[in-house]
C-alpha cells in the first residue's frame, strides 16, 4: 500500500473516530474524544496491518479484522458498572464499539461508508436521548406504583434572565427520571418591572424533598437569582 493511502485512511478515522468522540466529551461521557478517537485509529490501523500483510503474503485479510470485533469487547466492558440495581455504561460501551467499525471501515478503505455510520451513531445520540429520558421516566411512573407527590418551585429573577433559569430547571428535571414537569408560570409586577416571578410544579415519584433542595440549591448560587424556593403541593394515590 502506498504511503499516502495509509495516510488518508488513517486520517479518515482520525476525523470520523474524533466527530463521535466529541459529541460524547460534549454530554460530559467516561469514553470521550480521545477514547472514541483512539479507538477508531487502532481498529484502522489493525486493518491497514492486515492489508498490508495480505499483499506480503497473501494471508487471509479477515483474520486480524475478525479480532479487532472480539478485542474491542474487553474495552467496552471496561466502562460498563453496576449500581445497584441498576447497569451503567452499556451505551458508551456501544459508543466504542461503533467507533471500532467505523475506523474498520476507514483502514479498509471505505470512506464513505465509515462516514454514513459516524452520522448515524451521533444522530443516534442527539436525536434519540429525549425520547430515551422520556421513556425511561413513563417506565419508571409505572413501574413503581407509590404516591405521586407535587411539588412548587418558586423563582424570583431579573426579566432578561428568565430564559437562562427556565434553561436551568429543564436540563435539572431532565437529567433525573424521577421527576416530571407539569406547569410553568410566570408573572410580574408594575411596581418591578425589571423582576420577574416563576412558578414551576414538578411532579415525583414518591416525596423527593432532595431533589427539590438540590434544586433550590442550584439557583441560588446564580448570580442573576434573587430569590428561590420550593414547597409541598399535594400527593395523589394510585388506585
Amino acid at each position: 500500500m502506498e504511503i499516502t493511502e495509509y495516510i488518508l485512511r488513517l486520517s479518515t478515522a482520525f476525523v470520523l473516530g474524533g466527530i463521535i468522540g466529541f459529541e460524547r466529551q460534549w454530554h460530559q461521557k467516561n469514553a470521550g474524544l480521545r477514547t472514541n478517537t483512539l479507538v477508531a485509529i487502532g481498529a484502522a490501523s489493525f486493518v491497514l496491518l492486515s492489508v498490508n500483510l495480505h499483499e506480503l503474503t497473501g494471508g487471509d485479510l479477515s483474520r486480524i479484522t475478525a479480532q479487532i470485533v472480539t478485542g474491542i469487547g474487553f474495552i467496552g466492558a471496561g466502562v460498563i458498572m453496576k449500581d445497584g440495581f441498576n447497569v451503567r455504561g452499556l451505551n458508551t460501551a456501544a459508543t466504542i464499539w461503533c467507533s471500532a467499525a467505523v475506523g474498520t471501515l476507514a483502514g479498509m478503505g471505505f470512506v464513505i461508508e465509515a462516514l454514513l455510520t459516524t452520522i448515524a451513531v451521533v444522530l443516534s445520540h442527539v436525536l434519540l436521548r429525549p425520547i430515551s429520558n422520556r421513556l425511561a421516566k413513563i417506565s419508571a411512573y409505572r413501574k413503581n406504583k407509590v404516591i405521586e407527590t407535587y411539588y412548587r418551585v418558586f423563582i424570583k429573577c431579573g426579566i432578561n434572565n428568565e430564559s437562562n433559569v427556565r434553561g436551568l430547571v429543564l436540563t435539572y428535571i431532565e437529567n433525573n427520571d424521577q421527576l416530571l414537569l407539569r406547569s410553568i408560570n410566570r408573572e410580574t409586577k408594575e411596581s418591578r418591572p425589571h423582576e420577574i416571578s416563576i412558578s414551576i410544579e414538578i411532579a415525583s415519584i414518591g416525596k423527593k424533598e432532595i431533589l427539590m433542595e438540590n434544586l433550590v440549591m442550584m439557583l441560588t448560587k446564580e448570580s442573576h437569582v434573587i430569590l428561590a424556593g420550593w414547597e409541598f403541593a399535594g400527593e395523589e394515590t394510585e388506585y
